[in-house]
């Protein structure tokens, strides 16, 4: 048995790593501002959207703490008696890692979608919980092509909705969200493009640090009004 590293976080170019890492340092920022925007003005609307950051900082950790782990044992097991056992260790682990990391994104996007859609039934969350838990499971089973499917169509309701309240409201901030959501949306289908040629997923990686960015320039915004 072969481990199969089909979501390695990290690809052969290093620009990757460096656009993860400012991704990474974008979503600690607005998870921290969006909590301070809370204790100010105590609207739950920005604990939440802090707490979703907080969820794909998490994501960003488990990720690397799983690629970590298992690229770094690949090669000490190859050479040992025992190598086919130990790989097989290995991807029950990178597997865990995986259901571990989509479960952490699941969670950061059902948050955004309850709050763009304005959703304050806890049975109804409760419910759209249970579905991103199942399809968090499916991560030891399935390919990462469904993952990104559905985050794409998750991403693509968030995105809309920030649309339609940008042009009720028609304010700065409400526009900067927009256009970070549409922006967010192209980066599973960089992903999906990248299974295919690699080299496009760094589209990926670019379109979520700007959309981030855009974020945390939307809550400073926010945050500085208060």
């Amino acid at each position: 048995m072969a481990v199969t590293l089909v979501f390695n976080p990290f690809g052969l170019y290093g620009i990757d790593i460096i656009l993860e890492c400012f991704g990474v340092l974008a979503a600690v920022l607005i998870s921290i501002i969006g909590y301070k925007a809370y204790k100010l003005t105590k609207e739950r609307r920005f604990f939440y959207f802090s707490l979703a950051f907080v969820f794909i900082t998490l994501s960003f950790i488990a990720r690397a703490l799983t690629a970590a782990v298992v690229l770094g044992q690949v090669g000490a097991v190859a050479g040992t008696p025992s190598a086919a056992l130990t790989l097989s260790g290995l991807e029950s682990i990178f597997d865990l890692g995986r259901f571990v990391y989509f479960g952490l994104v699941f969670a950061a996007y059902l948050i955004l979608l309850a709050l763009s859609m304005r959703i304050y039934d806890k049975k109804l969350l409760g419910l759209l919980s249970i579905f991103m838990a199942l399809f968090a499971f499916s991560a030891f089973d399935s390919l990462p092509i469904m993952f990104y499917l559905v985050s794409f169509v998750l991403l693509a309701f968030i995105a809309w909705n920030y649309r339609a309240n940008y042009h009720e409201k028609k304010t700065k901030a409400a526009f900067l969200a927009s256009f970070a959501f549409c922006i967010l949306t192209l980066e599973p289908v960089f992903f999906i493009a990248g299974l295919v040629m690699k080299e496009l997923s760094i589209g990926a990686y670019v379109v979520r640090l700007i959309a981030y960015v855009t974020l945390l320039l939307m809550l400073v915004k926010v945050y500085s009004k208060k």
